[in-house]
């Protein structure tokens, strides 16, 4: 039965085929490759579902937070949600089910954020690490606009925000940053942010959007963060 990474992906959860298929077995079984992908077998009993059996989509997306990055769990468990392949309250019963589950608490936090149109793991550090963290207003999501869709959209300040997971390297992002500040210099409506932009310059990117809200007449001013420089 296919487990992991390799379930998600034939789910729709994980968009990308991983190279590592896990299976599992009720009997040991030596692992093997085959071509470019590595088989690689755990033991155990578990239930299956589907034509090609793999494990339940809950115990699949805590399987891959067991064994990936807390921003690749976050991203599966997202984009299950959002295509509705589970619900929040399904991966949360599981959750509890299943003690020692690594980002226990991103995931139940995620989860509770569930129908709020956070679809990626970039959207979700974007809620937590430039939102959040700054006491920004939080936007309106997977808005339709007559020039596209908008991921965060703020009507009453007009205001579009656009997050750009593939631009995921550092020169991009500072290319969107430097973008963004000219569009604060020129009253711009619309703001980008990657991966790097949102990770590791959240305070900048905070800023940025705080400055085109005042703009567009937002009264109250955001927080200062532990990483954020101090005012002079």
């Amino acid at each position: 039965m296919v487990g992991g990474l390799a379930s998600g992906h034939l789910h729709d959860a994980v968009r990308d085929a991983p190279s590592k298929v896990t299976v599992w077995a009720p009997k040991a079984r030596a692992d093997f490759d085959l071509d470019r992908w590595q088989i690689r077998f755990r033991r155990a009993t578990r239930h299956g579902v589907l034509s090609l059996r793999r494990t339940t989509v809950e115990v699949t997306l805590l399987d891959i937070a067991d064994e990936t990055t807390e921003n690749d769990a976050v991203s599966a468990v997202a984009r299950a949600l959002a295509k509705g392949l589970t619900t929040p309250e399904r991966v949360l019963k599981q959750l509890e089910a299943t003690p020692g589950v690594r980002h226990r608490a991103v995931l139940r936090e995620l989860c509770g954020q569930a129908g709020r149109g956070i679809e990626s793991a970039l959207e979700w550090r974007f809620h937590t690490e430039v939102l959040l963290r700054h006491g920004l207003p939080i936007p309106e999501r997977q808005v339709q606009r007559m020039a596209g869709r908008a991921d965060a959209y703020y009507r009453e300040y007009n205001l579009i925000i656009e997050l750009d997971g593939m631009r995921d390297h550092a020169d991009g992002s500072q290319d969107m940053l430097r973008d963004n500040d000219n569009a604060v210099h020129h009253d711009g409506r619309t703001l980008r942010f990657g991966w790097n932009g949102v990770m590791y310059e959240s305070c900048r990117a905070a800023g940025q959007v705080a400055s085109l809200l005042w703009k567009g007449g937002w009264p109250d001013l955001p927080s200062r963060c532990a990483r954020c420089v101090p005012a002079r």
